[in-house]
């Protein structure tokens, strides 16, 4: 199990791995040539280069180097005006707060832009402390555009499979997303506080959920633009996948239900062992989907949940029908859960054809 979190905590290392890879060369391409500059701004190159190269937004190549350009070209015009205006203060402070308050409205508009406006508001106000010689501004704006350039071209350099890594490290994130949710749910069956603190569970339960539905709207964004790279069989893989996400998370929300239904929190005592059995095991094999997902050599079954599932079962046979108010609901909680497996069965015949169906 030790080992298995451990393997789990560096699922996505190629797209960060890659990313890390990217902020290295373009720190140390900018030091570099930052010591055969002659200019007094020099210093801006690796400020510029640096900021740039942090930002990740666009779903794709041609728009995350048109953000960059955009963002690259008004920062450093906001810088140039921003130091022109030093020599009068109340006319720099005029325009950096009509600037603040225009990046303020972007980033509420448009929150995924928050970086992009935060950084040309930073450049500005960096400037506008740094009075100079027009000539020397001038020279600022140029070398700010130079570290844009840099950039832009470890940008094009990193290219090849950007989609794909995209799109391995989203699945990852949704299927993780997905394995919390469950947790929630399960721990609103196991956890005693529950019936004195609904309304905190709840909203634990409800932010997990727009988690997940954040991720799989972002997933379905990224296997669209990957589609158009991808044969056919691979296209249909996903396409598979995604469905089978769907069915999963539309399980999850049927057998969250039992909540609602049960009246009597206290009746969970009586199969706290099994739903807990049940709860790990769920987590267990949507960890080894994501292990799947990244090519890992993971032994991936439903076998365990399969056994676990069916002592359940046995416990609703011979005790709780007696013991609980509504024993149909547990028969209908059961139900849901042998479709969950099902669902899961169904991913493993795709993925692994000698993997045997819920039985």
């Amino acid at each position: 199990m030790l080992n298995q979190k451990a393997g789990m905590g560096f699922i996505i290392a190629p797209l960060v791995i890659k990313r890390l890879l990217y902020l290295i060369l373009i720190t140390s391409s900018a030091f570099i040539i930052q010591d055969y500059l002659g200019s007094s701004q020099k210093y801006w190159l690796v400020w510029s280069a640096c900021i740039l190269g942090l930002i990740t937004h666009g779903d794709s190549f041609k728009r995350r180097i048109t953000v960059i350009l955009v963002a690259g070209l008004i920062a450093a015009f906001s810088a140039f005006l921003s130091a022109c205006l030093a020599f009068y203060p109340f006319i720099l402070a005029v325009f950096l707060f009509m600037l603040t308050i225009s990046c303020v409205a972007v980033s509420l508009r448009y929150s995924e832009y928050f970086f992009v406006a935060f950084v040309i508001n930073l450049f500005a106000i960096m400037s506008g402390e740094l009075p100079a010689p027009v000539l020397i501004i001038a020279n600022r704006f140029l070398i700010i555009t130079f570290g844009m350039g840099i950039a832009l071209f470890f940008q094009v350099l990193f290219y090849p499979y950007f989609v794909r890594n995209e799109l391995q490290s989203f699945v990852v994130i949704t299927l993780r997303n997905l394995k919390k949710v469950n947790e929630e749910i399960f721990s609103c069956f196991i956890d005693a506080e529950y019936p004195d603190n609904i309304y905190l569970y709840e909203r634990r339960l409800h932010l997990q959920k727009n988690r997940y539905m954040q991720s799989i709207r972002r997933l379905r964004e990224i296997i669209s633009l990957a589609s158009r790279k991808m044969d056919e069989s691979e296209s249909g893989y996903y396409a598979f996948l995604l469905g089978r996400l769907d069915l999963l998370y539309d399980n999850m929300l049927d057998y969250s239900q039992l909540r609602r239904r049960v009246t009597d929190h206290a009746t969970f005592s009586v199969c706290l062992q099994e739903l807990s059995a049940v709860s790990n095991e769920i987590g267990r094999v949507i960890e080894g989907m994501m292990m799947r997902v990244m090519n890992r050599n993971y032994h991936l079954d439903t076998d365990a949940l399969v056994r676990h599932i069916k002592r359940l079962e046995e416990n609703y046979t011979n005790v709780l029908q007696v013991a609980a108010r509504e024993p149909l609901v547990f028969l209908l909680f059961i139900n849901s859960l042998k479709c969950f497996c099902n669902a899961i069965d169904a991913y493993l015949k795709r993925v692994l054809p000698e993997a045997s169906s819920y039985s």
